[in-house]
């Protein structure tokens, strides 16, 4: 009896879903209100813009979509079947602004996701920070909590105690071994490019593998759906532009940046040539396939070349990033949305260097390589058919293929390996009652690594087959959220993590490392890190959110390529701890954020602790933006922070060596034990819009270390005076640039 009414009650209700967006940008739209009008049927969208409302009876109804800034929509509906109504709505922009609108997507948000140590960052906020010549990504992302860089030439990020090695970065899906151009001054994505960035400081879901220490998840726009619109832009270093448009069904976009001052000096000087250029293309087409299937197609291509000579000194090199990302979404019946992710991704790097000197090998060439190689498949699927269950699942698969070398005239290093992995994860975002929400996952990884490696030197060959390697790992995670009150909660997080790669790369203060990756091989273990975090969150319905987080997270089987002995590695363990505050002002006239970060990191090899050379105890960012008279806007962004760690030299003896030559050998104090003085430096940007003839043009300028602060990068002594002298390499200097842009 009890079935029979399930089945009639089956047949008089309906199911309404389909997604929300942007009508003049194409961009899906999160947390839109979905219900029936004078019901209490409902739902809000998410990430994808998808919404579900389910178990409707059979009837006659208003719906209405609406989000903050947009025009409300109403469509009448009739639902008389138990087949679903695919809906979807595109939402204009509101020409009105009424004061008195809460911020409801931010209070949905607040309210339905645990969100430990989750950053959301969209393209108007990465905007923010005054920048080098451009907006950069990485550079914008230094200035939140829990982020250090290593100094101003280096956008290489230090998240919470790790390495840039163990911090996993996304875009549109598919991994990049090496998001930098040269130095790390520049990363290799176009801002016009990128929808939104989800930075996972720590605790990171599930989905997410293969890392330690945090995800940096970044996602590119759909492209203008309407008409084709773009921008074109330069500054003293580069140029680039940006163009999107319709296409039949859907929506395209491509982008493209280089440098030029090689082309440059050519003109100025004929018998100058700068070495090096750098250059990356972007671009992305969408289709909605059917009502209920979208397909999107991206690809990305970047390249740094440099080319030096002089007298006999020469050095060719190359070295970047290729991705291509296939995405297909598709609804599943009344209540599964699948999301699965095709990836190619590839990362090359060539060095050749030529001189008629040899060298204590009596190589007067070298030649260096490095490759990855990967193929990847994601599939995850949300389920909507639970009112208080928001469940994900779904799997992971990925080949590998890593090259490394190193050649001389009379020795030859190569080493050849591959990787499999194949990993299962699973969620569940569960509303327990109004106060508690609790986030439990668990990931499952297979991995194995195999792979051969030769050596010939003076004569002697060597071959060899490294021992392959098998891994089983369970990482369970659970993150929780109370409601102390309707706007304050509070927060936590428990979670394990493996990493099956490495580095073959030494320890590089600058903060530029060459990326030599490397599977984990016998007998060395998997990396692995145990995250805890607790924090407190307020809401805001004046847009000014507070945000509070302490953290603890011990690492085991750490690797760090041993400079001398038989051994490639020494093996050791770490921890890192420290809290972080965040205060966000989103609207209004005056937005932006402040930071502080109270964050150490300690290493222990060899039986000796130290702190990691990137630990840096206080850390302070202010960024803020404030429109000014004449349609100028003035942003500015401040940064002070303790100075870095450094082995302090005490003195130095003089020693015979191998040739009975009279040597100064240095007296080193503890590791990394002494520091550098403080850090602090003031950059501000001025940039005004003017309209030409239905094109907008922005001039920009920009100041960095304004007060021209000498920030210290580097303490060496210098012996060929007498007595020794200490000298200081300085950072960033006061630094002006000036760029345009025109937008139509």
């Amino acid at each position: 009896m009890n079935l029979f009414l399930l089945f009639l009650l089956a047949q008089n209700t309906g199911t309404i879903r389909g997604f929300v967006k942007d009508k003049f940008a194409g961009e899906p739209i999160e947390f839109a209100q979905v219900y029936l009008e004078t019901t209490p049927y409902g739902d809000v969208s998410d990430g994808n813009g998808y919404y579900v409302i389910p178990n409707i009876p059979n009837g006659k109804y208003t719906i209405i979509f609406s989000y903050i800034g947009y025009e409300s929509k109403k469509i009448e509906i009739e639902l008389i079947a138990a087949k679903p109504l695919t809906l979807n709505v595109d939402l204009t922009i509101s020409t009105i602004q009424l004061p008195e609108m809460k911020v409801t997507a931010k209070r949905s948000k607040f309210e339905s996701e645990v969100n430990v140590s989750k950053l959301t960052i969209t393209a108007p906020k990465l905007r923010l920070p005054p920048a080098f010549l451009e907006s950069d990504l990485m550079r914008s992302i230094q200035m939140l909590p829990g982020v250090t860089v290593a100094n101003d030439f280096s956008s290489s990020l230090y998240i919470r105690g790790s390495s840039p090695s163990e911090l996993l970065v996304l875009l549109d899906g598919a991994t990049v071994y090496n998001p930098f151009h040269m130095g790390g001054v520049f990363s290799s994505f176009d801002m016009e490019a990128i929808r939104e960035v989800d930075l996972y400081l720590g605790g990171f879901p599930p989905e997410y593998g293969d890392r330690i220490g945090s995800v940096l998840a970044i996602t590119t726009k759909q492209g203008n759906p309407n008409k084709v619109s773009g921008m074109t832009g330069i500054t003293l270093l580069s140029a680039k532009s940006f163009l999107e448009g319709p296409l039949p069904r859907g929506s395209f976009f491509i982008g493209g940046r280089r440098t030029y001052f090689d082309k440059l000096i050519d003109l100025l000087y004929e018998d100058t040539e700068f070495p090096y250029y750098f250059y990356d293309l972007h671009a992305k087409a969408g289709f909605d396939l059917t009502k209920t299937t979208k397909l999107n197609v991206s690809g990305f291509y970047g390249d740094d070349v440099l080319n030096f000579a002089e007298g006999d000194f020469k050095l060719k090199a190359n070295w970047g990033n290729r991705s291509t990302s296939l995405f297909l979404q598709n609804l599943y019946g009344h209540n599964y949305l699948g999301k699965t992710y095709l990836t190619k991704s590839d990362f090359v790097a060539n060095f050749e260097m030529k001189t008629e000197e040899t060298d204590s090998f009596g190589s007067s060439s070298m030649i260096v390589k490095s490759n990855v190689s990967d193929y990847g498949l994601r599939t995850n699927f949300s389920c909507f058919k639970f009112k208080s269950h928001d469940i994900k699942f779904g799997m992971e698969g990925k080949l590998t293929q890593f090259e490394t070398g190193f050649e001389m005239s009379n020795w030859n290093y190569n080493l050849h390996s591959n990787s499999d992995q194949i990993a299962l994860f699973v969620q569940d975002e569960y509303k327990i009652a109004s106060p508690l929400l609790i986030q439990i996952g668990l990931r499952g990884d297979y991995f194995r690594s195999k792979g051969n490696f030769s050596v010939k030197w003076e004569g002697i060959n060597i071959n060899d087959t490294l021992e392959s390697d098998t891994h089983y790992k369970l990482a369970p995670r659970m993150g929780i959220k109370y409601f102390l009150t309707k706007d304050l909660a509070i927060k936590g997080f428990l979670g394990q993590f493996y990493q099956f790669l490495t580095l073959l790369s030494p320890e590089d203060r600058s903060g530029f490392t060459m990326y030599f990756w490397t599977p984990i091989f016998k007998p060395y273990k998997p990396i692995s890190a145990t995250h805890y975090i607790l924090g407190i969150e307020r809401y805001s319905e004046h847009g000014i959110g507070f945000t509070l987080e302490g953290y603890y997270k011990r690492m085991y089987n750490l690797l760090e390529l041993a400079r001398e002995g038989e051994t490639p590695y020494f093996v050791g363990e770490g921890e890192a701890f420290g809290a972080d505050i965040i205060l966000e002002k989103e609207f209004g006239r005056l937005s932006g954020w402040l930071t502080y970060s109270l964050s150490f990191s300690r290493r222990k090899f060899n039986n000796e602790c130290y702190p990691a050379f990137f630990e840096k105890p206080h850390n302070l960012n202010l960024i803020g933006r404030v429109p000014l008279i004449w349609g100028c806007n003035f942003n500015i962004g401040f940064a002070i922070s303790s100075g870095l760690p450094y082995t302090e030299i005490l003195g130095r003896y003089k020693k015979y060596n191998k040739n009975n030559n009279w040597v100064w050998v240095e007296i080193e104090g503890p590791k990394d034990g002494a520091r550098l003085p403080l850090y602090h430096r003031l950059d501000i940007g001025l940039d005004k819009e003017f309209r030409i003839k239905g094109a907008s043009v922005t001039l920009k300028l920009q100041i960095l270390n304004i007060y021209n602060h000498q920030n210290i990068l580097y303490r060496m002594w210098n012996y060929e005076t007498e007595p020794p002298k200490e000298e200081i390499i300085p950072m960033m200097p006061f630094l002006p640039s000036l760029g345009m842009e025109v937008r139509f």
